[in-house]
């Protein structure tokens, strides 16, 4: 084997544990932040009906843009959507730790989010581009899965671990230097960044779909706090305003963010559904579960993250066997 062959293969490597490195930011910054709710929410005053921003924030615009931002890196190189988006994801980090009030954490983590939604796809586009179909290609991918699932473990015992040492901020800070080195690394690993010709992006689309679901979610957030009132009324009725206009957008750009003719499928609607109220519940069960063990059992940070390990862990080891298992018993009876 030639010394340059051995070189593309190290600089392969690297490159492939920089892209891991991203990912692993993001997913990290979905978990890390559960721990961490009742310290933020203390420290800053925020109200119990908006603690929940602290995560919604992020994951509203982190899946409301993914789509576009995916055709963006498609249209610019993917390499350069990934540097920016990390670029994003950095600062918006620092100010997330330097935030002195609720509303200026929330708007931090949705400009995470958006930083998030350029980083994700441009980092799985590298791997593809970089590594060969086969073998090589199919054990960069397993690693990359393997990333993200494990993320959520480490994300739950490392923001444990931050709060309990250093304080919440510090879950927010600990990015910036993963993401440095990030930026750094695949500056001078990736030569090609390959750009394609597509029909334009549908951003406005992705944000009327995040608007659109920002107004519901204000509206629930004052009912819980303030009853049903005027505010409420308002936030659902923009909702549904804005949710319609995505409707009227999706069926005339030529390539939507959200492409209706897909839930004509039985199979793509009900699979969504499905998907939509089991995150939904995992969601709601880790952020109710960390205020209840840190706020009435008076867990400290540390446990409360060692509390969410046997789930993670079930997922972990499941996961990995789900392929197998539905080959052989059918999608129907492991869903139910």
């Amino acid at each position: 084997m030639s010394q340059d062959h051995k070189n593309f293969e190290l600089e392969n490597k690297l490159l492939l544990m920089l892209l891991c490195v991203a990912q692993f930011m993001l997913i990290l910054d979905v978990a890390v932040v559960a721990v961490a709710v009742p310290s933020i929410q203390s420290n800053l005053s925020v109200p119990a009906a908006e603690i929940q921003w602290v995560s919604t924030a992020y994951s509203l615009t982190f899946g409301g843009f993914m789509v576009a931002f995916g055709r963006a890196a498609d249209l610019f190189g993917p390499k350069k959507a990934l540097l920016l988006g990390v670029v994003v994801f950095i600062v918006a980090s620092a100010l997330c730790g330097f935030a002195s009030s609720g509303e200026l954490l929330f708007v931090s983590r949705a400009l995470q989010g958006l930083g998030a939604a350029l980083v994700s796809p441009a980092a799985l586009a590298l791997v593809t581009i970089n590594f060969g179909e086969g073998g090589q290609r199919n054990k960069a991918l397993g690693l990359w899965g393997a990333v993200s699932s494990g993320g959520a473990v480490v994300g739950q015992l490392l923001g444990g671990v931050l709060v309990d040492v250093a304080g919440w901020r510090s879950i927010f800070w600990i990015n910036v230097p993963f993401g440095a080195a990030v930026v750094i690394g695949v500056t001078r690993l990736v030569r090609r960044d390959p750009q394609h010709a597509i029909d334009r992006v549908d951003i406005f689309g992705s944000i009327l779909l995040t608007s659109g679901v920002v107004c519901f979610v204000a509206g629930v957030s004052q009912a819980a706090e303030h009853g049903f009132s005027s505010a409420v009324a308002f936030f659902g009725i923009l909702g549904i305003v804005l949710l319609s206009f995505l409707i009227i957008n999706e069926s005339r750009v030529p390539n939507p963010v959200l492409r209706l003719s897909m839930f004509k499928n039985p199979h793509v609607l009900y699979g969504n559904i499905i998907c939509m109220l089991t995150a939904g519940g995992a969601t709601v069960s880790v952020f109710l579960g960390t205020l209840y063990m840190q706020q009435v059992l008076e867990l400290s940070p540390l446990m409360a993250g060692i509390g969410f390990v046997p789930i993670t862990l079930v997922i972990l080891v499941t996961s990995a066997r789900m392929g197998a298992l539905t080959a052989r018993f059918g999608v129907r009876l492991l869903l139910l």
